[in-house]
């Protein structure tokens, strides 16, 4: 692990639960795991057991704003059973369609204030309805 990078995951879990004090036990209970040089990990991810894979690059790539989406985006995999939810689908195809949903519902809760990356993905992104 690459020390210099530990604050700035920590900056994040701390934005994150400043602005969304209802998630605190979720996103301090995520267990990290510095995925650095890894072309399967370029962003975060989380696993049924609350492990968050993290590239330490994505961090110095994106705001603090959008790494904070990011990190909801992946809390909110957790939080909508998605590890127990697409066993019986072809794991990439739930992911991305997962993703979609997700990043669909966070933008368009004008209350909440999340902002992620432009390379995220929506249902317009291909062609389908919100």
């Amino acid at each position: 692990m690459a020390a210099a990078l530990i604050p700035a995951l920590a900056k994040i879990r701390f934005k994150a639960t400043v602005q969304f004090p209802y998630f605190s036990s979720i996103l301090f209970g995520l267990i990290p795991i510095e995925k650095a040089n890894d072309p399967n990990m370029p962003t975060m991810a989380v696993d049924k057991h609350m492990r968050l894979y993290y590239n330490p690059d994505l961090l110095t790539k994106v705001s603090d704003e959008e790494a904070v989406g990011i990190l909801i985006h992946e809390i909110n995999h957790l939080l909508r059973d998605h590890h127990k939810r697409g066993v019986a689908y072809d794991p990439q195809l739930f992911n991305v369609a997962g993703d979609m949903e997700i990043n669909d519902d966070i933008i368009s809760d004008t209350n909440c204030g999340v902002k992620l990356p432009d390379w995220c993905v929506f249902p317009k992104s291909h062609g389908l309805p919100d």
